[in-house]
């Protein structure tokens, strides 16, 4: 399993996780011009992204995305509660909701992931377990 953290702090959050053949991002908190350079520095390819998991509804969390999944076909991932806070602050995000519900397990590629509940002053924010079967990595 690979992890590169893109952002951290409340500036902007993004991590890339791949795994199982799958890569995602969990929280998209920069502008997209901003995340796509982070991702060829990394030497990680935009296209390479299959889904955005979204832990919460702060804005140094999701501001990107509206202008990210228009360019890169991304699934987005969230409870209904980060779904709801998200759509309000992003009129122009046309990309359907994946919705999971906290303290369940889902699956996206290879990767198996848990969501679980952490305290934050949000609705419904989460952490996230991935598995690809070899490896086991939390993100909270």
């Amino acid at each position: 399993m690979e992890l590169c953290v893109l952002a951290s702090g409340s500036k902007g959050n993004c991590i890339y996780v791949s795994g199982g053949g799958t890569a995602v991002l969990v929280d998209a908190g920069l502008s997209s011009r901003e995340l796509v350079a982070r991702l060829k520095a990394a030497a990680i390819e935009p296209e390479s992204i299959q889904a955005v998991l979204f832990t919460h509804d702060h804005s140094d969390h999701y501001k990107g995305i509206e202008v990210f999944s228009k360019k890169y076909p991304v699934r987005l991932f969230a409870n209904e509660g980060t779904a709801f806070g998200i759509e309000r602050e992003c009129p122009k995000l046309t990309t359907q909701w994946e919705i999971f519900e906290t303290a369940s397990s889902f699956e996206i590629g290879g990767l198996r992931i848990e969501a679980f509940s952490v305290p934050h002053d949000a609705s419904d924010p989460v952490g996230f377990v991935f598995d690809d079967g070899a490896s086991r990595l939390c993100v909270a």
